[in-house]
């Protein structure tokens, strides 16, 4: 069975968290058309997963972590963007940054669900903790999202490991 939603084009991230939260669970394939527009089916369907993706990467929304403020006067760019893929940035996150998380996890389910493709990009070490293999992450993940940071903890490490030895 089938579930046809009809969500607000400029209104996007708002329209999928209710969505997301009104039917998210359901067992029906959801089908998505736009307010005032014709069509339905799977065209706009794949465009909504495509928009809410976009959305959730802007900057503004403070959901990634980011090294791309540039030196030229502080530019932020309009899209969070790594080449190594995306984070969730570090620190307590808002209630709205945690209404964000919170839909997208529910959107990435309705998307294996539905056999829909989500256009974010994430890192892989977000990637092993999304799977619960947390045990599996350790400070060699961090060399190619932030290689100051690991070659800052990288003595910290060591000087660990030797106390250990000593133990």
């Amino acid at each position: 069975s089938r579930t046809k939603l009809r969500i607000s084009r400029e209104r996007v991230l708002e329209s999928a968290v209710q969505a997301m939260r009104d039917v998210g669970t359901s067992s029906s394939v959801l089908e998505f058309e736009f307010s005032n527009e014709h069509g339905t089916g799977l065209g706009p369907t794949l465009e909504f997963y495509a928009l809410v993706s976009r959305e959730l990467q802007k900057s503004s929304l403070g959901l990634w972590r980011s090294g791309s403020l540039l030196a030229d006067g502080g530019y932020v760019p309009e899209y969070t963007f790594n080449p190594e893929g995306l984070l969730p940035r570090p620190g307590t996150p808002s209630a709205a940054a945690l209404k964000h998380f919170d839909m997208l996890g529910r959107l990435m389910a309705r998307g294996v669900m539905d056999n829909r493709l989500l256009d974010i990009s994430f890192a892989r070490p977000f990637y092993v903790w999304l799977c619960g293999r947390r045990d599996e992450l350790g400070l060699a993940d961090l060399e190619t999202l932030d290689g100051a940071l690991h070659r800052s903890l990288k003595p910290l490490q060591q000087l660990r490991e030797q106390y250990e030895a000593l133990v």
